[in-house]
């Protein structure tokens, strides 16, 4: 089984599985782990002590667990052009120093495969637009290859950032398409590389169709073995359309 957390935003939910660890054959964070939403009460002095113990848990559970970036950890990670969305000033070298310091506990984007179907999970999905861009001289077979190479070398910031901080009309930018970290649950979605699992866009509900879905929902979501996404308990999540 998998364990899916959405969205943390400095959000405490992400530790209801810490006691069931030992069940989950993955924990995967889809990002965004600090800029709390003034409305929900927590601080950014909060955020910062809540992301921390992520870390340590990462740290603990190194095969276990997965981070993913999200626009809002870009701002810290690579640079604030990516995103300026809530960014801590005040706080901002601290944080820097804990993302860069521990950049190689972060991916972009995670494969698993599963009963014979593939699963990518990233914080806001890949559109063919963006990644088509971007990697046009390879067959898409290997786009995601070289994705994952720019991300690890990190040896080209000035293209991480242009790259990773595209956002389209649906988010107030002018690009074609929303980058892997920027695209609203609005804009078209890839179906070359499996099926696509994202937060990035605050839910009540969990949205689950057959091909996608968006799991920003400020609760721990499952795949069970069987593939099907449920509820903590169990409950399988039902599916948008059928």
């Amino acid at each position: 089984m998998i364990a899916i957390i959405g969205d943390v935003h400095s959000r405490p939910f992400w530790k209801d599985i810490i006691s069931q660890k030992d069940e989950f054959e993955k924990i995967i964070f889809l990002g965004d782990y600090l800029d709390p939403y003034d409305f929900e009460g927590f601080t950014k002095e909060q955020a910062i002590v809540n992301f921390k113990e992520i870390l340590e848990f990462k740290k603990d559970n190194l095969q276990k667990v997965v981070l993913l970036q999200g626009n809002h950890d870009l701002s810290y990670s690579i640079s604030r052009y990516c995103c300026d969305c809530r960014c801590d000033y005040k706080n901002y070298d601290e944080i820097q120093k804990l993302f860069r310091d521990n950049f190689d506990l972060f991916e972009l984007f995670y494969n698993f495969e599963q009963n014979d179907k593939s699963f990518l999970f990233s914080h806001a999905g890949i559109a063919d637009k963006w990644i088509d861009k971007w990697y046009s001289d390879r067959l898409w077979s290997e786009q995601l290859d070289g994705l994952a190479l720019d991300w690890s070398l990190h040896n080209d910031e000035k293209k991480l950032i242009i790259m990773l901080g595209e956002v389209s009309f649906y988010r107030g930018g002018d690009s074609l398409a929303g980058s892997i970290v920027w695209r609203d649950i609005r804009e078209s979605l890839s179906d070359r590389f499996g099926y696509q699992i994202f937060g990035h866009t605050m839910l009540s509900q969990p949205v689950v169709t057959n091909k996608w879905a968006c799991l920003d929902c400020q609760r721990v979501i499952i795949l069970d073995n069987k593939n099907n996404l449920c509820n903590l308990n169990g409950q399988k999540l039902e599916i948008y359309g059928e």
